[in-house]
């Protein structure tokens, strides 16, 4: 036997980078917060990369010992050069 299965619907979904960001770092966190801020501000539309770079936040604070205050912040605003 052999099926198809068609599609008939186009859907136009065209989010803000704000809300991309609120999706992809929803979480209250300082350290989300600051991600939503700089992917704000570098304008970026694709949700893969932002799941990306969550997905290294994660990494990088897992083998981050106990940072000093502002160390995210510090380290965002290197990024910004």
């Amino acid at each position: 036997m052999y099926r198809e299965k068609v599609i008939d619907i186009d859907l136009h979904f065209e989010p803000t980078e704000q809300e991309l960001a609120e999706i992809a770092f929803s979480a209250s966190s300082e350290t989300n917060r600051l991600l939503r801020d700089f992917s704000r501000i570098l304008e970026i539309k694709n949700i893969r990369i932002l799941r990306l770079i969550k997905k290294l936040r994660k990494h990088v604070l897992n083998e981050t010992p106990s940072p000093r205050p502002n160390f995210y912040r510090y380290v965002a605003e290197c990024g910004r050069g």
